[in-house]
């Protein structure tokens, strides 16, 4: 059973054989000799800082309001494979529940503009599709209102053109609308292709601005949609 799980109630995976028996016996939870220099994989034991960090997911789960959970400390002392270690244990949780983890490696001076890229590229092409799907599933009506809804017009032809090619083009080609809606959403020079492709539109994302609208179009539309119930950033 996870940690989260274990937590919070939820049944989880049949433990396993010998091996963790045997790490079990010496009060640890997997091997705790991993590669030299990895920040990622080393073993997690519980501390008072994991009942604070599940306080803030079950009041999450309770009250469905944005959560934000500081962890400060100094170099070295295992920040980030705390977050690892949550990453894995939050994707296990909310495993098919329509929840996108993104961990954002920040430089020593982090840009907002480098965020939202990082933001943009997690959600990635299968995202796009998953939108794309679900919107030519709608009817007439309803799929012009989620798309209406959109604040940038360039955003509400590449919602439409996602409808249609998940409807009428092949896997193929759909792979390529969803590519090319991504290499437009990261602020790519817009090239004939995109122009053929999304027929109308204008302008590249160039500024933090332009990527700010577009990403708050996609989490009213996909949340409307009910393929995403939550982001959960850790950085």
């Amino acid at each position: 059973m996870s940690f989260l799980k274990d937590k919070l109630g939820q049944r989880g995976r049949a433990a396993g054989g010998q091996e963790d028996a045997l790490l079990a016996r010496y009060g640890i939870l997997r091997n705790p000799f991993p590669a030299a220099g990895q920040t990622w994989d080393h073993p997690h034991m519980p501390t008072s800082v994991d009942d604070e960090i599940v306080h803030y997911i079950e009041a999450y789960n309770r009250e469905h309001t944005s959560q934000v959970l500081v962890i400060e400390g100094t170099q070295g002392v295992g920040k980030t494979n705390l977050l690892n270690f949550y990453e894995k244990e939050l994707t296990d949780f909310y495993a098919g529940a329509g929840f996108y983890m993104i961990q954002y490696f920040a430089d020593p001076e982090p840009s907002f503009d480098k965020m939202l890229a990082r933001l943009l590229q997690e959600l990635g092409r299968d995202f796009l599709k998953n939108i794309g799907k679900a919107l030519a599933q709608q009817g007439n009506i309803d799929k012009s209102r989620i798309i209406d809804d959109a604040r940038s017009s360039d955003m509400r032809i590449v919602l439409n053109r996602l409808a249609y090619s998940s409807e009428r083009d092949t896997e193929d080609d759909f792979d390529s609308t969803a590519t090319a809606a991504l290499d437009w959403l990261l602020g790519f020079r817009l090239l004939k292709r995109h122009r053929e492709i999304f027929r109308g539109l204008q302008f590249r994302l160039d500024t933090v601005e332009s990527k700010t609208v577009a990403l708050r179009d996609l989490v009213f539309c996909s949340a409307d949609l009910k393929i995403l119930k939550g982001l959960v950033l850790l950085f």
